[in-house]
């Protein structure tokens, strides 16, 4: 009887929809903006960057992100309207673009070396406390590379932030930047990000019901080509 007592009211604490809100500050004093991820039980997500800095950013600026039917959409603002590009054609026109670069330039294929992360603690950021994470061999920084809370009220959170880092991770390397790959994501495994990189922190997060139509794109995505068209490159050559 105690049991199914206290199982009735496990229950009766539990949100009666499961969506997720999450609103992160970015960067700092002037540069500050607000990062808010909405993500619904089916699955769709929104996130949108906020801030004095970006209304002042000329047209043309991705204003905001949509993944939905397992794809992911960046809606950008242009004087003809809003546009919709697929982020899988924005990667294919940017690694076309260092193609080109790497043989206009004669170099080629860099090593990336992988950067490691290891735990040291606990450090709590704005009331929730996580697990802090550190670069190898960097034992000057105080300000921890990640930190990661096992809360459970911010798994479904934390399952959204580490499918969108492992699927920039392909993107980052092909632009030849550093990243962080598996160590990153062994990090995050199971756990919502509270902080990262010293410029973002959790503000808030909240379970009521993300309404339908904010995960609705609002135009037709653009083909590959016109994408390129977009991003003022050429078509490789064939």
């Amino acid at each position: 009887m105690i049991v199914r007592t206290m199982l009735a009211l496990s229950l009766l604490a539990l949100p009666a929809h499961a969506d997720t809100t999450a609103v992160y500050t970015v960067g700092h004093d002037d540069f500050a903006m607000t990062m808010t991820i909405e993500i619904a039980d089916t699955g769709e997500v929104r996130v949108q960057m906020g801030g004095p800095m970006l209304e002042k950013m000329p047209k043309g600026v991705a204003i905001y992100a949509i993944f939905r039917d397992g794809e992911d959409f960046t809606i950008n603002e242009t004087p003809e309207g809003a546009s919709v590009i697929r982020m899988s054609d924005a990667m294919t026109v940017m690694a076309e673009h260092r193609a080109k670069a790497k043989q206009a330039f004669g170099t080629g294929d860099a090593t990336i070396p992988e950067v490691e992360l290891v735990s040291r603690g606990e450090q709590t950021v704005n009331g929730r406390t996580g697990t802090a994470f550190y670069e190898r061999g960097d034992g000057k920084t105080e300000e921890p590379m990640l930190v990661v809370s096992q809360d459970p009220a911010l798994a479904q959170l934390g399952r959204e932030m580490a499918r969108r880092f492992a699927k920039s991770v392909g993107g980052m390397q092909a632009m030849g930047m550093p990243v962080f790959g598996d160590s990153m994501l062994k990090a995050l495994d199971g756990g919502a990000p509270l902080a990262f990189a010293g410029l973002a922190k959790l503000q808030s997060v909240r379970h009521d019901p993300v309404p339908v139509a904010r995960f609705v794109l609002p135009a037709q995505p653009k083909t590959l080509d016109e994408t390129r068209a977009l991003m003022n490159l050429n078509p490789p050559a064939p």
